[in-house]
């Protein structure tokens, strides 16, 4: 049997859940008899194929059966899949088809947002070494830190990075919790890829499913911008935070957002643009952190 005949059968009996003998060869140009004596070369070179009598019958492969994939690395096989995505045009579409069926599920849905604005050194740390775990299907064990800044251990299989309201987070499925939660990274510490493989096939839910943020985890904040930034502002809250325009023009924001040092660095990046009307603990923050970084001293 030829090795593309073997692909061709097995590319069949992927896309469909199963089909007779007479169905294969009409659509591999075949005869039955043909048919018949493939899937027995199959079967014993491990090939898990089933044979389903009676009517409506035919063959079928073992639920979650993959081919090998071994020729290519993870990474390969992740960067092959991504370059042939950016091909259009009708030539393109078969060998995606192909490889798609191929390489699930190393084609992960992992990065949710493009991370432009990606500017800790130790932020993209934790975001490489995370993106390799969710495309090599690796276990990765941190500690969480609560509100209170109490570490609690935590093992997650990765499903994805994802970024809401300037605030990147894993969403991944916690062991310990047993489902799936989102963890933001400003609270994650002491990170590591076990190196562990799992096989369990993740769905993790869609953001707009999930949760809301319990109320100890998010912070209202009441803000003035000066008219230079209303450019800048009103592109990045994309209408996502209420905003009142007043006739000097300036801009009374309200913003609603997960607790955690991004929040001080944004404002920070506004200058004396920004004016922080509450809570009165971050408009004191804001004022030490302008005051630490004219003393050179940093925030």
């Amino acid at each position: 049997m030829s090795a593309a005949r073997q692909f061709d059968l097995l590319e069949q009996l992927l896309l469909h859940p199963r089909l007779t003998a007479q169905e294969l060869a009409d659509r591999l140009g075949v005869s039955e008899r043909t048919i018949y004596r493939d899937v027995e070369v199959l079967s014993a070179a491990g090939v898990p194929l089933c044979a389903c009598p009676g009517k409506g019958g035919g063959f079928a492969l073992l639920e979650h059966y993959l081919p090998d994939r071994t020729l290519l690395t993870p990474q390969e096989q992740c960067r092959l899949v991504s370059a042939l995505k950016e091909m259009t045009g009708p030539e393109g579409e078969p060998a995606l088809a192909k490889l798609r069926l191929l390489f699930r599920p190393q084609d992960p849905d992992w990065l949710a947002v493009e991370p432009g604005l990606w500017t800790s050194p130790r932020h993209r740390a934790r975001f490489e070494l995370l993106r390799q775990a969710i495309v090599e299907r690796h276990q990765v064990v941190f500690d969480f830190l609560d509100p209170a800044g109490i570490p609690a251990g935590r093992r997650v299989l990765p499903a994805r990075l994802v970024c809401q309201g300037g605030v990147w987070s894993l969403q991944g499925y916690c062991l310990e919790e047993e489902d799936y939660s989102l963890f933001p990274l400003s609270r994650i510490t002491c990170l590591e890829d076990t190196g562990d493989v799992f096989h369990r096939p993740l769905a993790p839910p869609a953001l707009e499913e999930q949760a809301a943020l319990p109320p100890l985890f998010r912070v209202t904040a009441h803000l003035r911008f000066s008219p230079a930034a209303a450019p800048r502002l009103l592109d990045e809250l994309d209408g996502e935070s209420p905003v009142v325009p007043l006739a000097d023009g300036s801009l009374l924001v309200t913003l609603v957002c997960p607790q955690g040092s991004w929040l001080l660095s944004y404002l920070l990046s506004f200058g004396p643009q920004v004016e922080v009307l509450s809570p009165q603990w971050l408009s004191d923050a804001l004022t030490q952190a302008g005051a630490d970084i004219a003393r050179g001293g940093g925030t």
